[in-house]
């Protein structure tokens, strides 16, 4: 009998955890397209936090973080710039230079996306990352000017990701630089 109680309870337990993988696997696609939206809006970012989450994922793993890390790192990468999504066309796609006034409004991408994200508990890993991957190392970045070891470790990952995949493309102000 309580052989039988216990395979029930078992067969219940398997049951809620695959029906909360669904539900993960459910809301991060849906996340992903987000994702993918922001891409669309634009030729020159399209691929571009795809591309990110790659590299982050691979510097991660470099560095020996868990597996948990390396997807919470790679989520992040994805979603790094969603805040984006805030932030008006004519800026955003702007073919030159900005102006103070509009770098001002880009420098808000990344409290944007963390505010966006912030309601999905499940991306609570990555959420310092899409906050903090402007931040630089020396201080001065933003949103928050914070600098050294006080910028989280997925953030530094992101961020060098980042502004790797930024060097070796072209943008609508300048043309890709070469590896060397």
């Amino acid at each position: 009998m309580i052989e039988k109680l216990l395979d029930a309870h078992t067969a219940i337990l398997l049951k809620d955890k695959e029906r909360a993988e669904n539900d993960r696997q459910m809301m991060l696609s849906t996340i992903m397209s987000l994702a993918q939206a922001l891409d669309a809006r634009d030729n020159y970012t399209s691929s571009h936090s795809f591309n990110v989450a790659v590299v982050a994922e691979a510097i991660a793993r470099e560095l020996g973080l868990s597996d948990s890390d390396l997807e919470a790192v790679s989520i992040a990468g994805r979603l790094h710039d969603i805040g984006k999504i805030g932030i008006r066309d004519t800026v955003l796609l702007k073919p030159g230079a900005l102006t103070d006034e509009e770098f001002a409004q880009i420098r808000k991408h990344p409290v944007i996306g963390h505010e966006i994200l912030k309601p999905v508990s499940s991306l609570e890993k990555s959420l310092p990352a899409v906050l903090n991957h402007h931040e630089k190392y020396s201080g001065g970045g933003y949103p928050s000017g914070i600098r050294g070891e006080e910028i989280p470790l997925m953030a530094r990952i992101v961020s060098v990701a980042d502004v790797w995949h930024a060097v070796y493309s072209d943008w609508p102000y300048r043309p890709a630089m070469p590896r060397q």
